[in-house]
């Protein structure tokens, strides 16, 4: 082995080692963490009102802090809450924007995220750091520049980057950096409002359930005597949960408050009860197994289940009881809900359960046949996507089916070897599908073969059409529990849009995905064809990050949902240039840069001033280009040039004269 080989072995191994070693301490400063003990300074001067706090609803995650006020407006003073080294310091145009991390003796940290700018100093080495590279996003450990600051000592000011509306938010975190619930500690807003309960849902366990007659989530609305809320009875068969919309307010401020505390009595006894104090960034996306993810997804509520769903590892429950899934004798049943915030203020919610006896399910004609292949470009049948979806079952629901018409189911038992079977169902029965025992079915609806198949944790699980078209790659770790989905695609008829959809949407993802698709002759520009996320609701679509290789477009995918197939060979369009000196005296060059398709690739576009080449940094909230060089001083006269590309690679190259 050479001398340099050695010595790479060597100082992989000691890099090795710092790394455990810094590891094994901050577990160590963790166990003695606490943050009742230390002293924190409230972060600004804006205000001394909370608009949002931990654990509150996100499209795809917890709200991880404390937002404080800062009326609609950007400036306001930033103090450092403790004496502290500036560990980490990051721009960017998404998520917290300009962001300041201080790290604490005790190993903990506090952040102060949507900034506008920070001091001089910092601004100024941040700024050398970025034009050392000439990039935009910045993300960066800074304990070797040694910034230390002590507590109440300005780091800054409020702003609204990376998410508007203005608006400062606060963390708390850990020596392992999770996110602590910051008024647990000295820190206080005034709250003397109870929380306010404004619907239950009711979810369908298994498939014996139904709630109102369906087997469907149904919410109900509550009738109100002053902290007291009435959900009235609810007829119920089988395995139901349940779960609330609900919300706190602190004095002062409009804004809806995540509650601290939840508990459910059932029959005088407790069968659940949670309390939001810290959580870690691992599993921030399990939000979806503590909400009710349909709901979430379709109506954007954030019902917060009483029970706990499997593979839910949250510390949130201090009672989480298997019989909080509830199965009760046939009968009338009480139920109370109390809701807590931090200060003590607390509302009640009471309602009753009427359980009916379970009906047995209808049988249904079997037979044995040949398999049945999947079709190619087949039509979609558009209520799949509204059908009835749990982990080991499903309902078929098809409103364009005639009572007469039946679904002919083909399970491909491969767990057991044995041939293939084809179920005869008539819709009008409603009857259930217990996937359970099979690793896939294929059901023919209105002559139109539709897959199912069972995806389980730990296990890789790649699925194909038959004619190889398209083929979707799940990981070891993708889902929580063993899940029933559908996957395909189709083309519409009218446009020739090809859709691919891997259902259902009401079912979240512990990790991605990965699909591909063969894209034939007819797709002319390949290399600007990409997947997009479309919403029926709202007729939308948004870029999914694609690549084109050997003739096959990929994405790496969070989501279940639908993705439509489509070519953008249109540049993005510039507008509106601008000049002007921003409150901290520096001047700026300003466009507006907009593509309604892919979006705006701001990485690999570039602005120029005078010749002068700077930093193209983006604003996504305005659509607006902002052009940052260190030395920027504009003439009387002024010429601005972009090469604006998005994000499949069409590129616009534009010049612009400003006056001073």
């Amino acid at each position: 082995m050479t001398n340099r080989k050695i010595a790479l072995q060597v100082l992989i191994s000691f890099s090795l080692v710092v790394n455990l070693c810094a590891v094994d301490s901050a577990y160590s400063q963790e166990k003695k963490f606490d943050p009742k003990k230390a002293n924190y300074l409230w972060p600004t001067n804006s205000s001394r009102l909370a608009s949002a706090t931990l654990g509150e609803t996100r499209s795809a995650h917890f709200h991880a802090g404390l937002d404080v006020k800062t009326w609609g407006r950007v400036g306001y003073e930033l103090y450092a809450s403790r004496d502290g080294i500036v560990y980490r310091v990051a721009k960017g145009p998404f998520g917290y924007g300009n962001v300041i991390y201080l790290k604490h003796e005790d190993g903990s940290f506090t952040v102060y995220a949507h900034m506008d700018r920070f001091t001089k100093q910092l601004d100024h080495l941040v700024d050398s750091l970025r034009w050392e590279k000439r990039v935009f996003v910045f993300d960066q450990n800074m304990e070797k520049f040694n910034i230390r600051y002590k507590q109440g000592e300005l780091i800054g000011y409020t702003g609204e980057s990376g998410a508007g509306p203005p608006h400062l938010h606060f963390e708390i975190r850990s020596p392992i950096e999770s996110p602590v619930n910051a008024l647990i500690t000295n820190l206080s807003v005034k709250d003397r409002t109870p929380p306010q309960f404004s619907g239950l849902a009711i979810e369908p366990l298994d498939k014996f359930a139904k709630v109102e007659g369906k087997k469907s989530v149904c919410t109900k609305s509550p009738s109100r005597l002053r902290r007291n809320y009435n959900f009235g009875t609810i007829d119920v068969t089988g395995q139901v949960g349940l779960a609330v919309d609900v919300f706190d307010q602190a004095d002062g401020a409009s804004n809806v408050l995540a509650v601290y505390e939840l508990e459910l009595i059932v029959n005088d006894k407790i069968l659940f009860h949670s309390r939001v104090d810290s959580f870690s960034y691992s599993n921030t996306r399990e939000m979806f197994l503590d909400r009710v993810y349909e709901l979430l997804k379709k109506k954007n509520k954030g019902y917060q289940r009483l029970y706990k769903h499997d593979g839910n590892t949250l510390p949130f429950y201090e009672v989480a009881l298997p019989e909080a899934k509830l199965n009760l004798e046939p009968g009338l049943h009480s139920f109370e809900i109390i809701a807590q915030d931090f200060f003590g203020n607390t509302s009640k919610a009471y309602g009753k359960l009427h359980v009916h006896e379970s009906e047995a399910l209808p049988e249904v004609e079997s037979h044995w046949y040949e398999p049945v292949k999947l079709a190619n470009n087949q039509s979609f049948p558009e209520d799949l996507s509204n059908w009835k979806w749990q982990n080991d079952w499903v309902l078929p629901n098809s409103s364009e089916n005639k009572e007469e018409t039946p679904l002919l189911i083909s399970i491909r038992s491969l767990d057991f070897f044995k041939p293939h079977e084809t179920v005869r169902l008539l819709p009008k029965l409603e009857q259930v599908l217990d996937l359970r025992m099979f690793n896939s079915f294929l059901i023919n609806l209105n002559d139109v073969s539709i897959p199912l198949y069972r995806i389980k944790p730990g296990v890789k699980t790649v699925i194909h059409t038959s004619n190889q078209l398209m083929k979707v790659e799940f990981g070891k770790n993708a889902v929580y529990d063993t899940l029933s989905l559908s996957a395909g695609y189709y083309s519409n008829e009218e446009n020739g849009i090809e859709t691919v959809y891997i259902l259902p949407e009401q079912e979240p993802l512990k990790r991605g995905f990965t699909i591909s698709f063969l894209l034939n002759e007819s797709y002319v520009y390949p290399e600007k064809t990409a997947f997009y996320t479309y919403n029926f609701r709202t007729k939308r679509n948004d870029f999914a990050n694609s690549r084109f290789e050997n003739g096959y477009l990929s994405a790496n995918l969070r989501d279940f949902g639908f993705y439509q197939i489509l070519t953008d060979t249109l540049a993005p369009v510039l507008s509106k240039p601008r000049l002007y000196r921003k409150s901290g005296g520096r001047w700026i060059a300003t466009l507006k840069g907009s593509d309604e398709l892919s979006g705006i690739n701001y990485n690999a576009s570039r602005f120029w001033v005078n010749d002068e080449e700077g930093i193209l940094e983006y604003d996504p909230e305005e659509d607006k280009l902002v052009y940052y060089h260190p030395d920027f001083k504009p003439n009387r006269n002024n010429t601005l040039r972009v090469e604006i590309i998005d994000n499949v690679g069409n590129k616009r190259i534009q010049e612009f004269s400003v006056r001073r």
